[in-house]
């Protein structure tokens, strides 16, 4: 939700690009610290998974696709609300 807000508030020009690309840059660079845990946790629970591969490997691929098309969507409203505003 957190994201949506921010992307909201750029697109409105609430918030200046220049105001958050230090700390997007900083997180940016930690990013993989945040995936370690995860990774970790599905290495040593393995075992458990062997049996639900298949149905992890799904759902991994319909929610990127999710994702990916959900970003691009956005992006498309985002540059259709830009150009009707540089119109106006």
């Amino acid at each position: 939700m957190g994201m949506v807000l921010l992307l909201v508030a750029l697109g409105t020009g609430l918030v200046k690009i220049n105001w958050v690309s230090s700390a997007a840059d900083l997180h940016f660079k930690h990013m993989i610290l945040l995936f370690i845990p995860p990774i970790a946790g599905i290495f040593f629970k393995l075992n458990m998974l062997q049996g639900q591969i298949w149905k992890l490997i799904v759902v991994l691929i319909i929610s990127s696709l999710l994702g990916l098309l959900g970003t691009g969507y956005t992006a498309e409203l985002y540059e259709k609300f830009k150009k009707g505003e540089d119109e106006c």
